[in-house]
């Protein structure tokens, strides 16, 4: 993993071209990100404002922000998924260490969001939102959301390298992740035996940590060591499993 962080250069390139691939001959290029986010928010909000019956105002930056989050989460987890198939020409022909796929799909995912988080100051400055110092919690709240995303693809995408019905079982997990989530509602809506779907959620703390800084909100600390226990236990697992493993991934590609 450390050799593979050495090799920046390398994985830079390589999710930067990504994302080029992706939109080239577009006048607008990568901005098409921002511009579907954007409408997906608005229209999102306009909706579901009225079926909750919640003021606009109050519920469009906790929604937008929570899409935000969630796309560079389930971003990561879908397409940590794939990130050795994906490298299957590079894997088989070039002595490369595997973390550099890892980080390519890492890097790719935020280039995505620092497009996205773009929507969450304007929607602040429309509606007269102050940000605080709260907002440097942002920080150690990408770290330790990118941490475990790197290890979560670690593990996914060696499985996934073996038994190739996978990514489409991770993909069809987050969307049943997303709607258990607190994204289209808020945790204080939940009553009695349901509020497990947050006090149990790793998705849940994760968006409370990288959510509540933005929107001016002090995280709540059971989110922190939540989001710190799942931290430790899937870096440990990703270690483990990942250095046994890794000498094999080339042969089930």
């Amino acid at each position: 993993m450390i050799a593979g962080l050495a090799l920046w250069r390398v994985w830079g390139m390589l999710a930067v071209n990504d994302i080029r691939l992706r939109y080239r001959r577009s006048r607008l290029g990568q901005f098409w990100l921002t511009i579907s986010m954007a409408v997906t928010i608005i229209t999102l909000a306009i909706v579901y404002s009225t079926i909750f019956a919640i003021s606009l105002r109050d519920y469009l930056p906790m929604i937008a922000v929570s899409l935000i989050a969630w796309g560079l989460i389930a971003g990561i987890c879908n397409e940590g998924a794939v990130a050795f198939i994906e490298g299957e020409a590079y894997i088989r022909s070039v002595p490369l260490p595997k973390s550099v796929f890892i980080y390519r799909i890492i890097l790719r995912n935020l280039i995505t969001f620092g497009h996205n988080v773009i929507i969450a100051p304007v929607v602040m400055v429309l509606l007269g939102i102050v940000p605080n110092w709260n907002l440097l919690l942002l920080i150690p709240a990408m770290f330790l959301t990118l941490l475990t995303g790197a290890c979560v693809a670690l593990i996914l995408s060696t499985l996934s390298a073996r038994f190739r019905d996978l990514p489409p079982i991770v993909s069809s997990f987050m969307q049943i992740a997303f709607f258990l989530s607190p994204i289209m509602w808020s945790a204080h809506q939940l009553r009695g035996q349901f509020q497990i779907l947050t006090d149990w959620n790793p998705f849940a703390a994760f968006l409370d940590i990288m959510r509540n800084p933005i929107l001016g909100v002090p995280p709540n600390p059971s989110s922190w060591w939540f989001a710190l226990g799942v931290t430790a236990v899937t870096f440990a697992v990703a270690v483990i499993f990942f250095g046994r493993f890794r000498s094999r991934i080339a042969y089930y590609l």
